[in-house]
């Protein structure tokens, strides 16, 4: 190595890094953890405390819906007879075949509660007139309905009913086909007479259901009338 060259050892030397953290930044966010977590501890307690002084009330409202439950099972039911079918248009058929009307497989019934009519309409003689098509399988579909007097809910409570109806096909010749039925449903739920329709509770717990009625008032010293004057 010559007298002009000179060789300089160089170290790369970096800052030195902080090894343990400032735990009185931490500080700060450790007290609000503590506060969150105490008043979650209250507001539980709180919660629990409600729950278990409400448990009368809820027992009590439980209690009269098992009880407007069973008085509406006891309400009147109305089951209208079986209907009577009759052919609605006409149905295109060789003229050497004989027209044969639609029959019940099955002899129908229809019941409906007190409960499931809209206001206003609970004791009257309701009729409802269906028009549907009875598939070849028997089954109706595509059922209108005409309400007498109209908007008493009967047909929105029966139309579920028409699921279990079966009827017999319309046979043609050798082959099934649709056809066009109409029928109605007549319900009376006029009470009979002698007969008393049961009430149903609305909810009041029962230590304010079963208070006696008031007693009405009496003067405890009455005044005596005075005699007209002669």
């Amino acid at each position: 190595m010559g007298a002009g060259d000179h060789m300089h050892d160089y170290r790369h030397t970096a800052p030195e890094v902080e090894q343990h953290r400032d735990w009185r930044r931490l500080a700060p966010g450790l007290v609000l953890a503590l506060v969150m977590v105490a008043g979650s501890a209250v507001s539980l307690a709180y919660l629990a405390e409600q729950w278990r002084v409400q448990a009368p009330v809820r027992a009590a409202r439980e209690s009269a819906r098992l009880a407007r439950e069973a008085a509406e099972r006891a309400l009147p039911v109305a089951v209208a007879p079986t209907p009577k079918t009759r052919p609605v248009g006409e149905t295109v058929a060789p003229t050497s075949l004989a027209y044969r009307s639609v029959e019940w497989l099955s002899e129908p019934t229809y019941t409906i509660s007190r409960t499931e009519l809209a206001p206003g309409f609970h004791d009257r003689r309701l009729e409802v007139e269906f028009r549907c098509t009875a598939g070849i399988d028997g089954r109706l579909h595509d059922c209108k309905a005409t309400e007498r007097p109209a908007g008493s809910g009967l047909a929105r409570a029966i139309l579920p009913q028409l699921d279990r109806v079966r009827l017999r096909p319309m046979q043609v010749g050798d082959e099934y086909q649709e056809v066009p039925v109409g029928f109605s449903l007549e319900f009376d739920f006029r009470p009979k007479p002698g007969t008393q329709t049961p009430s149903i509770p609305t909810g009041v717990p029962p230590a304010e259901a079963s208070a006696p009625p008031s007693e009405p008032f009496t003067d405890p010293d009455p005044v005596e009338p005075e005699p007209p004057a002669a």
